[in-house]
């Protein structure tokens, strides 16, 4: 070896040496808040030195320098390189191993980059099998980070809009980045790409936008219409600004000859009044039934129409003659009622329908049928909830992958279970799944030191709190929101 070379690496040791003691005595991390991190500081030193040597050897003829600064770049850039060559052509153990060493891009979550690299790649490779188990092996250990989630996200498809869609509400120095700034990009794109222009509006002007989630933001309010909208001129500045334009041109075509639907009528229903209130009520029965997706206005009309014919003397006196014709001993009138008031639940609860909430109106059918949806809503939301607690109190460990997916599953139930009624819910309900959220999440900090995925948990608890109006809650959550400022 020359010279030189041999006072390159004595100059690459020292500073080492240097840089090694240097942090040990500050305390830095490869934290992201401690940006850039010890590693990467140490790692653009190695390199850049490597790269300073192996350019003096081509200077001096020396062929050998031309490969070590071929790899000092792709080493020094690994995160780039892998998006750039391997991800598209779908090398994922490739990807796996050079983002491992991505400290400057995923700083402390660059094991969780790595999963990322090879998850993508597997997917644009066609998904062998061997590359997804690979990745969900290593998302089931306890120590993921927070680019875990969207790593398990890009592996399953079933709940891949729930995880990625998780780690998009990711808030404050905790949250990871770069794995943030994926999830964003996939979720705009994806909720294009089923036509949800709402969903993609949502990202306009969130930080970790790129140019390419702007303008699918800019395209949703030309589809949506919405206030302002904007015109051709805005469309094609928000093209032209974005990586790959030629593959989003049939989109801004499409934005551009798009104009905003007029308001439709409501579909009509049949007339209330009709004269024979059992076979008019019968008949909105069963179309209620056969609709995939009904409204609330649908099911409140025959609600009414069941109060209509209930009331009818003439039916009810038939009703009670056949039952007593046949023998019953039973109340023919309230198990028709109960009948009917259990397949409104149902269908309520199978398709979605929002009935909302109305205080006035609590003893007729719609009332009955309220009330039982939101007694069964709070009953499984304790029970979801009690299992949780009862875990986490008994402190019975699961990998993190597991633990993050309970939480999704206990706040799914309190959102879906608010939708379906209102703000009376959401504070009972709260107070439902506080306790449980909270225990988790102070166990992940205190006890097993996951403080990313703990902070979100309190960062929700909060927003939540603030809706409930719960001040005691929402100074609790306060302090551990804070904790991870």
């Amino acid at each position: 070896m020359s010279a030189l070379g041999i006072e390159g690496l004595v100059a690459q040791l020292v500073a080492f040496t240097a840089a090694l003691a240097f942090a040990w005595l500050l305390g830095v991390a490869n934290r992201e808040e401690s940006r850039p991190g010890f590693f990467g500081l140490a790692q653009w030193l190695v390199l850049g030195l490597v790269g300073l040597l192996s350019g003096a050897m081509l200077l001096r003829g020396e062929l050998l320098g031309a490969p070590v600064l071929a790899m000092t770049g792709v080493l020094a850039w690994p995160w780039a390189f892998a998006r750039g060559w391997l991800i598209p052509r779908g090398h994922w153990r490739a990807a796996w191993w050079l983002v491992r060493s991505s400290s400057w891009t995923w700083h402390d979550d660059n094991k969780g980059g790595a999963l990322v690299a090879a998850a993508w790649a597997a997917l644009r490779a066609g998904g062998p099998s061997r590359a997804l188990a690979f990745v969900e092996a290593r998302c089931e250990r306890s120590d993921c980070g927070a680019a875990h989630l969207l790593a398990t996200g890009l592996v399953d498809d079933a709940a891949a809009r729930r995880w990625i869609g998780s780690l998009c509400e990711f808030e404050g120095v905790a949250a990871p980045r770069m794995a943030r700034r994926l999830a964003v990009q996939w979720c705009a794109a994806e909720a294009a790409t089923r036509g949800a222009w709402s969903e993609v509006a949502r990202f306009a002007g969130d930080p970790d936008a790129d140019a390419t989630v702007a303008m699918l933001a800019v395209v949703a309010r030309r589809m949506l219409g919405a206030a302002p909208c904007p015109d051709d001129a805005e469309l094609e500045r928000a093209w032209k600004h974005t990586p790959d334009r030629a593959d989003w041109r049939p989109l801004v075509e499409r934005a551009r000859a798009h104009r905003p639907a007029e308001p439709t009528a409501t579909p009509a229903v049949p007339r209330e009044a009709e004269p024979d209130v059992h076979r008019a009520a019968l008949l909105l029965h069963a179309r209620l039934l056969a609709h995939a997706r009904p409204t609330a206005a649908e099911v409140a009309a025959t609600a009414r129409a069941w109060d209509r014919a209930l009331a009818d003397a003439r039916f009810t006196d038939g009703v009670r003659r056949r039952a007593a014709a046949v023998g019953a001993r039973t109340d023919a009138l309230a198990i028709l009622r109960a009948r009917v008031e259990a397949d409104l639940v149902e269908v309520v609860r199978t398709t979605g329908v929002a009935l909302g909430e109305d205080p006035d109106r609590v003893h007729d059918t719609l009332g009955r049928v309220r009330s039982a949806l939101h007694q069964a809503l709070l009953d499984e939301l304790e029970l979801v909830a009690d299992g949780l607690l009862t875990r986490v109190r008994a402190r019975r460990a699961l990998p993190l992958h597991e633990e993050w997916r309970e939480y999704l599953a206990l706040r799914g139930a309190f959102t879906s279970a608010v939708e379906h009624t209102g703000p009376n819910l959401q504070r009972l309900g709260y107070a439902i799944v506080n306790p449980a959220i909270c225990a988790l999440g102070v166990w992940l900090w205190n006890d097993r030191k996951n403080r990313v995925h703990a902070n979100q948990m309190f960062r929700w608890l909060l927003r939540e709190a603030e809706i409930a109006g719960d001040a005691e809650a929402v100074a609790l959550h306060r302090r551990n929101v804070d904790c991870g400022r």
